[in-house]
């Protein structure tokens, strides 16, 4: 087994922790008709109007039920965006080539999703602005826009942090700057670690490497690897505390890095585990399921029974961020990233 076996855990855990995280349910609404979301939104004025508790879900009404079935939405078509630009980079991420295609992204006609950071990257462009102005002058520098982006960095460079985590420094600076950025390098540091073979605690270690000391990305990540001895949901009210309440959004990049580090030492590296434990924290359950299952996915080198059952839920991308992608086989994703990480230097 070996890497190739790490790299499609890592993979496929990814889009089956993104498919399997609650704001997931609401990304597929947008397969629906605009009225059917506003229909749930008058749904819940009236329902706040009259003492309702239980707020109203998703709902396809009239409409087939498929599209709110289970499949991958925002993390992983932002995922094969940058998998996309590493294919035709050869494996190596150049700042030109990297500007130039969200340069295109910005000026093209279609509609993108995605999170606040991306959306302002993509108005610097139009402004005529280029990175790192363009993740730095951006109300969500901090967001983890960049995080799962990273991770298929990070499987590209196994067993090579440094060079992973200054890949994606081009891959992130577009979107994010600062903590933003710095905690999509330590993702790809952790996965170019585990996909080389590094045990769990050398992974969190590379992790930590490449995060500037005295940053709210390195205090938050230290003090929730400091959670003590508890393991599994005895460690979930610890780290719910380090997640703010105050922000109107989830997915800060320092919080969502530290509890994705914890998660997975908390979880021992199991990936079952991981990802359901990930689903505790519903403020990061955005991005966190996914990122926790890149980083177990990629500590395991033998196939994963009950992963190999979502395979045929989680290949086909719907388009919902990027129209382009609609049809896409992550399959053949996987497959071509599996490459680029053997031709980088990993062993089959």
């Amino acid at each position: 087994m070996g890497y190739a076996e790490r790299a499609r855990n890592a993979l496929y855990a990814l889009a089956a922790g993104d498919a399997l995280g609650w704001p997931a349910f609401y990304h597929r609404t947008y397969a629906l008709p605009f009225w059917t979301r506003r229909l749930r939104r008058e749904i819940d004025a009236a329902q706040e109007e009259r003492g309702i508790l239980r707020f109203p879900m998703p709902f396809s009404l009239n409409r087939a039920t498929e599209s709110l079935q289970f499949y991958p939405t925002d993390d992983t078509e932002w995922a094969c965006f940058t998998a996309d630009m590493l294919f035709a980079c050869g494996g190596q991420l150049t700042r030109e080539f990297v500007a130039e295609t969200w340069e295109q992204l910005a000026n093209a006609a279609t509609e993108v999703r995605g999170t606040i950071s991306i959306q302002g990257a993509l108005h610097n462009f139009r402004e005529g602005l280029q990175p790192p102005v363009t993740g730095r002058d951006n109300p969500h520098y901090f967001d983890d826009g960049a995080c799962s982006r990273a991770v298929v960095i990070g499987i590209a460079f196994p067993g090579r942090s440094q060079e992973a985590a200054m890949s994606a420094e081009i891959d992130g600076e577009v979107t994010n700057a600062f903590d933003g950025l710095w905690a999509a390098q330590a993702v790809a540091a952790a996965l170019a670690a585990a996909c080389g073979g590094a045990s769990l605690e050398e992974a969190l270690a590379a992790a930590l490497q490449v995060l500037p000391q005295d940053s709210w990305v390195k205090r938050v990540s230290e003090e929730a690897l400091r959670g003590g001895e508890a393991f599994g949901l005895g460690l979930v009210p610890y780290l719910d505390r380090l997640v703010n309440k105050e922000y109107s959004y989830g997915g800060a990049a320092p919080e969502v890095l530290a509890l994705t580090l914890a998660v997975a030492k908390a979880a021992q590296g199991n990936l079952e585990r991981g990802i359901l434990l990930a689903n505790t924290f519903p403020k990061l359950a955005d991005s966190l399921p996914a990122l926790v299952g890149a980083l177990c996915g990629a500590l395991c080198d033998e196939p994963v029974p009950w992963l190999k059952q979502w395979e045929p839920v989680i290949d086909e991308l719907h388009g919902l961020c990027l129209p382009r992608l609609k049809g896409r086989s992550w399959r053949q994703v996987v497959d071509r990233l599996v490459e680029v990480g053997i031709k980088n230097g990993g062993l089959e």
